[in-house]
């Protein structure tokens, strides 16, 4: 049985959800899939086998000593560039001829015109057996001379992890004291560069009085408090980790809104069946699932991200057609056997140039 490792940046549960089922279907290849969790970090496996993940810190010696023992086949490399591990890691895939796969976004997606960052990931590409980008818009950032080993996995969560929630909407609703008919939500971490102020600020005028806005995560500072403390129809549930309770918020909305730089919130929200809207910033690869007037609004302005929100929630069959489409693009793009397609086109061409 060939062996597998990756070597992964801190481990998140809904990570360690993907790495589950990666485990299942690379067995059924005959192959061992394992993650190395190479920083300095809670060592909390959520629910991994303990014989399938391993916890080294930051320490060179600990992640050497631990390849040493595997002896992998091929190495994942899913550090990022400010971990000082993926130095070594190149290093020894060099000396011992393993073959590597570099997964991720192509380039910092965040600060694309960096000239020191581009100088960095394209000594990666160029360092690495092959390239495992999150969808295929990235390409665009990979050199063509290195396209014919760059691979595409869907970035997605484990659909098959999110519980099946039995209570009704209004029992949701009586739950969390939600008292409108209709929501929006926004599910994430709350940082300047998702823009929940102008969420904030649509939900606070007049035209949006018998709508309501839920706000779910951390992050949520003094100052966006004092924004909503006059606001009947904006409701802060604070940061929601319990897999039940955050799904149940989902079941329990009508549409989801984050207005800045989007990330796998779509993919859950998509899940439930709920058109997503976003402005037309800088995203992270996931906002490929979000198809413009379809299952919901990429937005130029703010004054049109109002607008289209007042639309979706107030037009029934346009409300239901985008609903609907937003379940079905999620199933088709971003299944997680879609995801582990990518992963196993990768392993195969790196084998092959053994």
């Amino acid at each position: 049985m060939k062996k597998v490792i990756l070597v992964s940046n801190k481990l998140y549960k809904y990570r360690a959800q993907v790495y589950s089922e990666f485990i299942n279907l690379f067995k059924e290849q005959d192959i061992d899939f394992k993650v190395v969790v190479s920083t300095a970090c809670k060592e909390d496996n959520f629910g991994l086998l303990e014989d399938k993940i391993t916890f080294v810190g930051s320490s060179f010696y600990k992640l050497h000593k631990y390849l040493k023992y595997e002896k992998p086949d091929v190495i994942i490399n899913f550090l990022h560039p400010t971990n000082r591990s993926i130095w070594f890691l190149y290093f020894y895939t060099w000396v011992h001829k393993t073959p590597n796969i570099y997964w991720n976004h192509g380039i910092n997606l965040q600060d694309p015109n960096n000239k020191l960052k581009l100088f960095i990931y394209s000594f990666f590409h160029k360092a690495s057996s092959a390239i495992l980008l999150y969808t295929k818009n990235e390409l665009k950032y990979i050199k063509k001379k290195h396209h014919s080993k760059t691979f595409y996995a869907n970035n997605t969560i484990n659909f098959k992890m999110i519980p099946d929630v039995q209570e009704s909407v209004s029992t949701i609703k009586s739950q969390y004291h939600l008292n409108f008919e209709k929501y929006a939500l926004f599910v994430g971490r709350v940082q300047e560069r998702k823009k929940i102020e102008v969420l904030i600020e649509i939900f606070k005028s007049g035209e949006f009085e018998q709508y309501g806005l839920i706000i779910v995560g951390p992050g949520f500072s003094e100052e966006n408090s004092t924004q909503i403390s006059s606001s009947k129809n904006i409701s802060y549930l604070g940061a929601i980790y319990d897999d039940l309770e955050v799904n149940k918020i989902f079941k329990a909305s009508d549409v989801f809104c984050i207005p800045g730089t989007n990330g796998l919130g779509i993919n859950q929200a998509m899940f439930w069946g709920l058109p997503c809207l976003a402005l037309n910033v800088r995203h992270s690869p996931e906002i490929i699932y979000l198809e413009n007037e379809k299952n919901g609004f990429i937005c130029n302005t703010n004054e049109d991200l109002k607008d289209k929100l007042l639309l979706i929630l107030q037009n029934k069959k346009l409300y239901s057609e985008f609903s609907q489409s937003a379940k079905e693009i999620i199933k088709e793009k971003a299944d997680i056997s879609i995801m582990f397609r990518g992963f196993l086109e990768a392993v195969n061409f790196v084998m092959e140039l053994k």
